[in-house]
């Protein structure tokens, strides 16, 4: 879950720390899209931007945020029992 903002009246090193929060959950999240795409790549032979594309996509036309979606993706590579939308587990023709 995504940290919000530093409580108002926080002290500097308060707000600091807030920060270092803040891009840690970034950069996690980075990983695990980063990680679906190679995923989606693999499985679809398609390129890292058209995995994206069609990672975004599919989050959007769900209402999903693409890093919740992204850890699906990467949970299914290990687990069948995942259920993924449609067009991120079949081919595009």
């Amino acid at each position: 879950r995504a940290p919000g903002r530093a409580p108002e009246g926080a002290s500097e090193v308060e707000r600091l720390r807030h920060t270092i929060t803040q891009l840690e959950h970034a950069l996690h999240s980075r990983v695990t899209v980063e990680q679906a795409i190679g995923v989606l790549s693999e499985r679809h032979t398609t390129s890292p931007r058209e995995s994206f594309e069609r990672l975004r996509s599919s989050a959007r036309s769900r209402g999903r945020k693409v890093a919740d979606l992204a850890r699906d993706v990467v949970e299914s590579s290990t687990s069948p029992l995942t259920v993924l939308p449609d067009e991120l587990t079949v081919s595009p023709d």
